[in-house]
């Protein structure tokens, strides 16, 4: 997707929240002891299934925010650093489904989840 479509998609309007959770959530899976916070968004493709699902691609880098001693939310990540010494970023994919007829009534029309991350 162009960055004119990503900006005229309902469920991609606040693509800063997206991405913040998508952080979050690999943060919660990694085994590092630094929080990693995502530096640029690389792709985004759009699939109609039984909703509308995205594959947002994005780069991650360790920052010098320690996961075990600081207590980081997700909100707190932009200020962590990036490590000096980090060398290439992870580029990971998260998956991104919403179900915009679920708006009413329901917890969560958009759910993010980690597909892989390399």
């Amino acid at each position: 997707m162009t960055e004119k479509e990503i900006k005229s998609e309902p469920a991609l309007q606040d693509m800063d929240k997206i991405l913040m959770e998508s952080a979050d959530i690999y943060n919660k899976r990694s085994n590092s002891l630094y929080a990693y916070r995502i530096t640029g968004t690389v792709q985004v493709a759009k699939r109609i299934v039984a909703g509308i699902e995205y594959d947002i691609k994005v780069n991650l880098k360790a920052t010098a925010c320690n996961k075990n001693t600081d207590k980081i939310f997700k909100e707190d990540l932009q200020n962590c650093q990036l490590k000096a010494e980090n060398g290439s970023p992870k580029t990971c994919t998260f998956t991104a489904w919403y179900r915009p007829w679920l708006v009413l009534g329901a917890p969560m029309p958009l759910k993010i989840d980690l597909k892989d991350c390399q």
